[in-house]
């Protein structure tokens, strides 16, 4: 059960920055476009 959490916060964890990078991206390619 423990690895398989760690794993699921792993995989929010990633998905977070994920999405926050893909946010600043187009928020800085906005202004360009």
């Amino acid at each position: 059960m423990a690895i398989l959490e760690a794993g699921n916060i792993n995989i929010n964890v990633y998905h977070y920055l994920g999405m926050l990078l893909f946010c600043q991206q187009s928020y800085q390619g906005f202004p360009s476009a």
